[in-house]
């Protein structure tokens, strides 16, 4: 992995990061509406500042920084045993400096370490910096006859919210 440009870090996230997180969130969605694969038009949901807190209390949470100020982040949760990646963003201002790699490094790695089996996550399929990236990274497609419950669960609510899951892919990455 490249070293990243002078003035970024990549480290664990504290919860004073928290609040900014959401910004980063939101402008990074921002990226998303010329492709219109979102079906709704209002303001995207965020993750929630609580969630967030909950699990940098865990340790589960990364944060790409520019000169101590995060600008990127990635959130991971438990899921029946997996390891799963539910949210990566940067900032688009500090975007195409490898954050999004870095950040999924730290971050895989951790579980790794920790005897995760494998990491997970879900993303837009064609969209070149959602599967295309993770492809890049080594995740490879699981598909739907081998999804767990857990993914059908989350697959149904994330059409309750909007999304279509006919675009979308669950990944997993093996140590």
């Amino acid at each position: 992995m490249k070293p990243l440009p002078e003035g970024y870090d990549i480290r664990l996230g504290e919860l004073e990061d928290c609040a900014a997180l959401p910004e980063i969130e939101l402008a990074a969605a921002e990226m998303f509406r010329s492709l219109n694969i979102l079906r709704n038009s209002d303001e995207p949901d965020v993750v929630p500042l609580e969630f967030l807190q909950e699990q940098c209390g865990k340790g589960l949470l990364w944060v790409a920084t520019f000169e101590g100020a995060p600008v990127g982040f990635v959130v991971a949760m438990d899921k029946d045993g997996d390891f799963y990646v539910a949210e990566l963003d940067v900032h688009p201002s500090h975007g195409k400096k490898g954050l999004g790699a870095a950040l999924m490094n730290a971050i895989c790695t951790q579980a790794f370490e920790a005897g995760s089996p494998r990491v997970t996550l879900c993303t837009f399929r064609d969209v070149p910096w959602n599967a295309p990236f993770y492809t890049k990274l080594g995740f490879t497609e699981i598909v739907n006859a081998d999804w767990l419950p857990w993914m059908h669960s989350l697959a149904d609510a994330q059409t309750r919210g909007g999304l279509d899951m006919e675009t979308r892919v669950y990944m997993e990455l093996l140590p």
